[in-house]
């Protein structure tokens, strides 16, 4: 499957895919696959599965992969997401051993195998549901259930291992523990204050660390997401090529943007992987949000997971079952590829900590920033002053605030506005 170019990172031929740090990663993205398979296959008819034409490519998998030598089911879990749910469910009810452990859960392929676990939970809950309301509360209804008891608390152990892996690497790095914010009247009056005349500050911190030699893209102000996913790709301190596939999803209008997101999320394989893409990842996770919220109230769930069906609500006529079972099913697909969404944030967001931790600039920029702060003070006192005897009004005698962050925010509105009244023309002043 290296024979051919990685759409998603760009690595070449026989070489590994890289990770948005540029490390080597041990498993392939799923676009390299993909085209792999259609090179491999051939290209698809329409309405044929991709999984028909892996089976007559390549075999058809055993029905207990999970007793493959490792090498042979690493190969095999690599190309089908199906026999990866088989997998990953088997070791959750006890199957294996620690090499089928280590498989699973090993870094570069721990997100795949929490994919997995999520379709497999929602599938057993699913097909639970299907029976009760049915009428069929049986032997195999009860063996659904504690299948989903056994998922549910393999899915939450694999989260965890995720979760612990950004912070031992943050922590690595001294980005973790973050400082704790500040109290100090003073302090928090200087950052108002950059805070309040935005524009000038920006200016003064971009010419202090042109005077330190910082490059003009490293030093350019982040005003939202996409200016930090766009910066760090420019000074390349992620990987993430802007491939065709990539600039023609993002062209989409929003009505064409949707509809990829549906289509995407109607089928297991192929998937979109451009829609993983740094630019495009948080433009789909709101996508997804803003299709799941209506749909939610209508199968009988909240939003942001599959909610299990109540006793009273397990009840319908057989008609009804199956327009019931086949609307949460869609929306089990729409609320897995929210949760990926949502993980490939965390990593976006943890790759990027980190990319520009390391990057020698980050310590000038910081350098410039305070020489900045220390300019705005000099050349507006009065304003300083202001928010600082605002502030003062709510410190306590050691001069630390003592406000919660709700409270903190509102008084900073209140004082916005006064100066507003007294010094509004220079906000816009660079």
């Amino acid at each position: 499957m290296a024979t051919v170019v990685c759409p998603t990172c760009g690595a070449p031929r026989h070489a590994p895919c890289r990770s948005l740090l540029d490390r080597p990663l041990g498993v392939l993205h799923r676009g390299r696959i993909a085209d792999y398979l259609a090179l491999r296959c051939g290209p698809l008819p329409a309405g044929a599965h991709p999984h028909g034409a892996m089976r007559s490519a390549f075999g058809s998998p055993p029905a207990q992969p999970w007793r493959l030598p490792l090498a042979d089911l690493s190969d095999l879990l690599a190309v089908s997401f199906p026999a990866l749910v088989m997998v990953a469910t088997a070791q959750a009810c006890g199957a294996g051993d620690d090499g089928l452990d280590r498989l699973l859960f090993a870094p570069d392929r721990l997100p795949q195998s929490v994919d997995a676990l999520l379709y497999a939970l929602h599938d057993r809950q699913l097909r639970q549901e299907a029976r009760i309301l049915a009428g069929r509360r049986d032997p195999i209804a009860d063996e659904l259930g504690r299948q989903h008891h056994a998922l549910r608390e393999r899915l939450d152990a694999a989260q965890a291992m995720l979760k612990n892996l950004y912070t031992d690497e943050l922590t690595a790095a001294g980005i973790l523990p973050f400082p704790r914010p500040s109290h100090d009247t003073r302090h928090i009056a200087r950052a108002w204050l950059g805070r309040y005349l935005q524009q000038e500050k920006e200016a003064l911190v971009h010419a202090a660390a042109r005077r330190l030699g910082v490059p003009c893209s490293a030093s350019r102000p982040i005003r939202n997401v996409r200016d930090k996913v766009a910066k760090c790709l420019d000074n390349r301190w992620i990987l993430a090529p802007r491939t065709a596939p990539v600039e023609a999803v993002l062209a989409l209008d929003d009505q064409a943007f949707a509809r990829l997101v549906r289509e995407d999320a109607a089928v297991e394989h192929p998937r979109q992987d451009t829609l993983g893409h740094p630019l495009l990842v948080n433009r789909w996770r709101d996508q997804l949000t803003t299709v799941l919220c209506p749909l939610a109230a209508g199968v009988r769930s909240a939003p942001a997971e599959l909610t299990p069906l109540t006793r009273g609500e397990l009840r319908a006529s057989g008609a009804e079952v199956g327009r019931l079972t086949a609307r949460r099913r869609h929306l089990a697909a729409l609320v897995r590829r929210r949760e990926e969404s949502t993980r490939l944030i965390t990593e976006l967001n943890h790759v990027m900590l980190l990319a520009e931790r390391g990057d020698p600039s980050h310590r000038l920029i910081k350098e410039a920033g305070d020489t900045a702060f220390r300019e705005l003070e000099r050349r507006h006192p009065d304003i300083f002053r202001h928010i600082h005897a605002r502030l003062a009004r709510h410190a306590d005698g050691r001069g630390l605030l003592r406000l919660s962050p709700p409270q903190r925010s509102a008084l900073r509105r209140e004082v916005f506005a006064e100066l507003d009244e007294r010094f509004g023309s220079l906000r816009g002043a660079p």
